[in-house]
């Protein structure tokens, strides 16, 4: 191979990723997709830059911050820093590849093109790229914790420790699923002498302290508010009493071979029943994917796990499979996984553009969580001008979040209230009504009213037709002074 060639492939490779991101980012522009309420509640943290939320920590809010400013507030300008740094995340899980390939007798400017592309084009990375998440920025934390971690192993400086260090601490700011990464070492020191030599180096004690001093001011905001995002982390695992269940368990092993894709499982399953030995290199690899899996696994068999809870492991994953392909000169399945992973892609772009027809059919359920906001908030806001509303109260999380969006440049007050008086989510924390506001003072209920209410207005049913069978509705009550309670409605 001349040196003139290995830049053709590189650049092949970054060519492809920008591609594949920009061709993303236009889909995001033309969708008629509205936001998903999670994301319009991200939007809001976006609004409010803090060190800490109610259920996350803050660097997807601060990311958000920043593509808002720089693009406006328009739904793309909120999502289109998703594939921006997913395709981020899949230059980086070349670079590793491709420093690792010598190791697999494997040429490393080949691991970096089918890593980068594969991993761009993961049927999991083209569902996870139409909306925006804390799992965008945490992976491309993790990767790079990942690279630098390889590169410790066999340059052990100050340099390479801080950068992982960074990697770590900038990751747990933006979610703390990247605490499988310390856990993943100490089970990797635990079964390697080449991790426990790393463990107890000096140089991973740095890396250690400067994560911790990067998530300090996060601890601090917690401490401050009651621990109260990692009591929501707890409750999220849903440990309320042993029973099993393995449909759980048989879902979430499905959605995990939907994620990768079909190919690189079988190339991962091949390698770890039919290789009689592994080197320090493969055991590095599963050591930070398969305990997060198993981890996951139990727990869906326990409670219930999202499919995304272990995505973190699918970065270390897809290099050993691909470098295992190469390694067996399989590159005719690294096609088929390709082309596999190109139609996926295509399929969700396609079905992204005409969202608002699809969502009228039988396969277009999905889209049902994204629709219909819009017009709802233009119902409360032609409600709101025409009593000129000065307080807004609205009892639920999604409602609250879109009603701050969309109505984000109107001069209403919008409140919340719990059903119980514990905080529960995030808009009970920061936005509670405490029996004050400025009238005329509306309410916007997810059910009706058990009883007719003194000095209330019940007024006609809101309602926005999505799909059959399914729409949005909530029930306004206009009042003067708040005498209506929240055990009266819902």
């Amino acid at each position: 191979m001349t040196i003139n060639y290995i830049p053709r492939f590189v650049l092949l490779a970054f060519g492809i990723v920008l591609f594949i991101t920009l061709f993303r980012i236009a889909i995001l522009i033309i969708t008629p997709m509205e936001l998903f309420f999670d994301e319009a509640q991200y939007w809001a943290w976006g609004q409010a830059l803090d060190f800490g939320y109610f259920s996350k920590p803050p660097v997807l809010a601060w990311l958000i911050r920043l593509f808002t400013e720089l693009f406006g507030h328009e739904d793309y300008a909120i999502r289109v820093l998703s594939p921006i740094l997913y395709g981020a995340t899949a230059l980086v899980a070349g670079l590793l590849a491709a420093r690792m390939a010598p190791r697999f007798e494997v040429d490393k400017v080949h691991a970096f093109l089918w890593v980068s592309v594969l991993f761009v084009v993961l049927p999991g990375v083209s569902f996870a790229t139409r909306l925006v998440s804390t799992d965008a920025p945490l992976l491309l934390f993790f990767a790079l914790a990942l690279y630098f971690l390889d590169r410790l192993r066999f340059d052990k400086t100050y340099f390479n420790a801080a950068f992982l260090g960074g990697a770590l601490g900038f990751g747990l700011m933006a979610k703390y699923a990247m605490v499988y990464f310390v856990l993943c070492f100490c089970l990797w020191a635990f079964i390697n002498k080449e991790g426990r030599h790393l463990l107890f180096s000096k140089y991973f004690s740095m890396s250690l302290i400067l994560a911790f001093l990067i998530l300090s001011p996060n601890l601090y905001w917690n401490a401050s508010h009651d621990w109260i995002t990692f009591q929501h982390t707890k409750d999220n695992g849903n440990w309320q009493s042993f029973q099993l269940h393995f449909d759980h368990m048989f879902e979430f092993i499905g959605a995990q071979i939907g994620i990768m894709g079909p190919v690189l499982f079988l190339l991962l399953i091949i390698g770890l029943f039919f290789k009689r030995q592994f080197s320090n290199d493969i055991i590095f690899l599963l050591a930070f994917s398969l305990p997060i899996q198993v981890l996951m696994i139990v727990q869906a068999t326990l409670s219930r796990a999202h499919a995304n809870w272990a995505a973190v492991s699918f970065i270390a994953l897809s290099v050993l499979a691909v470098l295992w392909a190469l390694k067996w000169r399989s590159v005719r399945l690294l096609i088929v996984a390709a082309a596999l992973h190109f139609t996926t892609l295509f399929v969700f772009a396609g079905a992204d553009i005409y969202a608002d027809k699809l969502v009228h059919t039988r396969f277009g359920a999905a889209y049902k969580r994204v629709f219909g906001w819009q017009a709802l908030s233009s119902q409360v806001d032609a409600l709101a001008k025409k009593h000129e509303i000065k307080t807004l109260i609205a009892d639920r999380r999604n409602i609250v979040a879109q009603m701050l969006y969309h109505l984000r440049d109107e001069e209403v007050t919008i409140n919340t209230w719990s059903a119980d008086g514990r905080v529960g989510n995030y808009y009970e924390m920061v936005l509670p009504y405490k029996g004050e506001g400025e009238a005329p003072i509306l309410i916007l209920s997810s059910c009706q009213a058990a009883r007719q209410l003194d000095g209330v207005r019940e007024l006609p049913k809101l309602n926005v037709p999505v799909r059959k069978n399914y729409s949005i509705s909530v029930y306004p009550y206009l009042t003067n002074k708040v005498v209506i309670e929240k055990k009266d409605v819902c």
